[in-house]
């Protein structure tokens, strides 16, 4: 009883979890395949009550939908076999553990900070761009000067 209540349609491939299928329309001792994505086999199957447990194991190597047969051609139901998700859960390091890995990083602590600081910390750097203006000046004057004397 506790085995069928995590018992799904859908399942982690590579998961020990069961897949479970209602008897509706299927004999209760029908041999079922799982088919879909260029693969067909057949499962380990317990027979519970009015539902029977698929265990696909790692016979599955793609996410996709598939499908569950049986002798009839009616009693098709549909299976969604998904990868692992945790490879998604997002584990973030703090300020001082990027420091200790890389000290040429430059780690900028946002906790609680708006928007209009984050952006003036950012820009403290060398403000290289009064350079290239002075240098614009010089030289439109060098080229001014050029010119009167030329003549």
């Amino acid at each position: 009883v506790q085995s069928s209540s995590i018992a799904t349609t859908d399942a982690v491939i590579g998961s020990k979890n069961p897949v479970e299928i209602p008897l509706s329309t299927m004999k209760k001792d029908a041999v079922l395949k799982l088919s879909g994505n260029g693969i067909e086999f057949i499962p380990e199957q317990v027979s519970i009550g009015n539902k029977v447990l698929l265990y696909p194991k790692d016979n599955i190597s793609s996410a996709g939908f598939y499908e569950v047969k049986a002798e009839t051609k009616d009693s098709a139901k549909i299976v969604a076999m998904n990868y692992n998700r945790s490879e998604s859960d997002l584990d973030f390091s703090d300020a001082e553990q990027m420091k200790a890995q890389n000290p040429n990083l430059s780690v900028i602590n946002v906790s609680g900070m708006e928007s209009a600081a984050i952006a003036k910390e950012v820009g403290r750097g060398t403000a290289l761009w009064k350079y290239c203006l002075l240098m614009v000046l010089l030289f439109l004057a060098f080229e001014t000067g050029l010119l009167l004397w030329w003549k």
